[in-house]
């Protein structure tokens, strides 16, 4: 997709050909920028400037499509998302944290860092409570991500295999949709 318009388009197109059957579900991702500055209802990013890594500084500036145009960067710019080069440097993107995309855009724009000169984001602060993380009995846990439901067993008894994931499959087994190979005649044998 070039344009926000050719997104819309597509994602209201999907909302609309889904069977109700179907569990799926289309989205607004986040392809520039931190993950937590996104409303991924709306599909619309507001990244304070300095939230920016100089790799997200370039691409705003020289994306093929997305982007400035080349136009100096500041408050206040509404643009397209900008084309990124992968390898070609840390984006905000990468060193932001995963998060729902069905809080309806409840988070906001918000920093996932501690202030800069404020202890290290991955050190408990001694008033934060001990390491219990569950401090809160009534916590909605609704984004809670469960056990995967077993695979079907297709029919098939299971079938003993090596270690390696290679099956070890009985004499005379016949694959399913092809025709078995008969024993050679008496007195041949192979």
């Amino acid at each position: 997709m070039i344009t926000r318009q050719d997104a819309v388009t597509a994602k209201d197109a999907m909302d609309a050909h889904k069977p109700a059957e179907m569990q799926l579900r289309t989205r607004w991702g986040v392809g520039f920028g931190p993950r937590d500055c996104s409303d991924y209802q709306t599909g619309i990013s507001v990244i304070p400037i300095d939230r920016l890594t100089d790799a997200d500084r370039k691409w705003m500036l020289t994306a093929e499509y997305g982007g400035s145009g080349g136009k100096a960067i500041e408050g206040g710019m509404v643009v397209e998302e900008p084309d990124i080069e992968i390898g070609q440097g840390v984006s905000s993107k990468a060193i932001s944290r995963r998060m729902a995309t069905d809080q309806g855009g409840k988070t906001g724009p918000r920093s996932t860092r501690e202030p800069r000169d404020g202890p290290s984001r991955y050190r408990r602060n001694e008033r934060e409570g001990s390491g219990n993380h569950d401090n809160n009995a009534n916590t909605n846990n609704t984004n809670t991500i469960g056990v995967a439901p077993p695979v079907p067993g297709f029919g098939f008894p299971p079938i003993p295999g090596f270690p390696n994931g290679m099956p070890i499959f009985p004499p005379g087994f016949a694959f399913p949709g092809l025709t078995p190979q008969q024993p050679p005649p008496p007195g041949q044998n192979m």
